[in-house]
């Protein structure tokens, strides 16, 4: 998918989750478009393999929250636990490689322990039906976030 598809879904999908659960302030717009799109960065290297797996999901969904902590309680940025944003983090990150096995491309979900890739339909990644209606339900949820 496109990034924008993945920015508005990933950020609508987590923010909305964690709306739901009582857990939001305006820092996890952050956290959840940034998650939505860190996985692209390994664009370079071993792409839909590297960040693009359920390892890197849960260790930098965990890691990045866990050690920012100190320094987002430090500055009064928000006062929820690293929890929440690790929940946010990983909802974002989770919804990046939801979309991406969708494509033909799919994803090696267990990279570096296997090599296989998967993928749970053949869309194409630039498929403009398929990034609009995305984008758009995305944009429902960050909408419905807020009402």
């Amino acid at each position: 998918m496109r990034r924008s598809t993945h920015a508005l879904f990933g950020l609508g999908l987590s923010i909305y989750v964690m709306s739901r659960l009582g857990y939001f302030d305006n820092l996890m717009i952050f956290f959840g478009l940034f998650f939505s799109l860190l996985p692209d960065l390994d664009v370079s290297f071993k792409h839909r393999a590297l960040l693009h797996n359920l390892f890197s999901a849960v260790a930098l969904s965990w890691a990045i929250p866990y050690f920012s902590e100190s320094y987002i309680l430090s500055m009064q940025l928000s006062s929820l636990s690293w929890i929440d944003f690790f929940a946010t983090s990983l909802i974002a990150y989770l919804s990046h490689l939801l979309l991406d096995l969708i494509t033909k491309g799919g994803v090696e979900l267990f990279w570096p322990l296997s090599e296989n890739r998967f993928r749970i339909a053949s869309l194409r990644y630039n498929d403009p039906a398929a990034n609009a209606l995305l984008s758009l339900a995305g944009g429902l949820l960050i909408v419905f976030t807020f009402v």
